[in-house]
């Protein structure tokens, strides 16, 4: 008996020898993944914040001048309330800030309104830098859908904020991740590929699935994160 218990404690010794050095190599490798990750996350933020400054400066004069009036422009609308000007009863004050605050708007989300501007800008900024098929398009790509999900949220529109920061911000990283794969050396290029048949309605099976998915979800989403649901019309 006794050397039998011998044997089975040798065994049981070396299975949880095993099983820990396995364990360990995995987490060892699962740490190496996450590190890999970071460092390609950190650097694509890196290579996309540099282009910004020799991307605009492909900009002639006459899309310097328009960008900086659109920027002009957004600023304003995101400060000054409009409505003052035809219904000076309802919002008696210039400034939204001010409008806001007598509808008992609270402090959290009039922060948030005044970046309304910023979103503007960065939105039409990343339109135009990606018909210049320019990388900086994702820097501002980011940001905007960024800024616009938390806006989005902040006023009740969760199907919005969900489609810009779970889908339109890790779409900005696979397309800087992937952007080196896909210009011709050439002639500076993007390759775009054709979808196959199958490709096309395997697309087509996804985006009903889910939107069906979306339609229940969104509203008990919104509503359990924000305590309400702003359905539009």
């Amino acid at each position: 008996m006794n050397h039998l218990s011998a044997l089975l404690f040798i065994h049981k010794f070396d299975f949880d020898y095993l099983l820990t050095r396995l364990l360990r190599s995995e987490t060892i490798a699962a740490m190496n993944t996450i590190v890999n990750v970071l460092r390609i996350f950190v650097e694509i933020n890196i290579k996309s914040m540099k282009a910004v400054i020799p991307d605009l400066a492909t900009f002639n004069k006459f899309e310097l001048v328009l960008t900086f009036i659109f920027g002009c422009i957004s600023i304003v609308f995101s400060i000054v309330d409009f409505n003052h000007f035809y219904d000076s009863y309802n919002y008696p004050y210039l400034l939204q800030w001010n409008n806001q605050e007598l509808y008992g708007i609270p402090r959290w989300k009039r922060i948030i309104c005044t970046t309304s501007g910023i979103i503007s800008f960065t939105g039409v900024l990343s339109v135009v830098l990606t018909t210049k098929m320019k990388y900086s398009l994702y820097f501002w790509g980011v940001i905007n859908s960024m800024a616009f999900g938390i806006f989005a949220m902040a006023y009740g529109y969760g199907g919005d904020a969900q489609m810009n920061i779970i889908v339109f911000v890790p779409a900005q990283y696979i397309g800087m991740y992937y952007w080196d794969d896909t210009m011709l050396p050439s002639s500076g290029n993007l390759q775009v590929k054709k979808l196959t048949l199958q490709q096309f309605l395997l697309i087509i099976c996804f985006g009903v699935a889910i939107t069906v998915a979306f339609y229940y979800e969104i509203p008990k989403f919104t509503a359990a994160i924000l305590g309400f649901y702003h359905k539009s019309h």
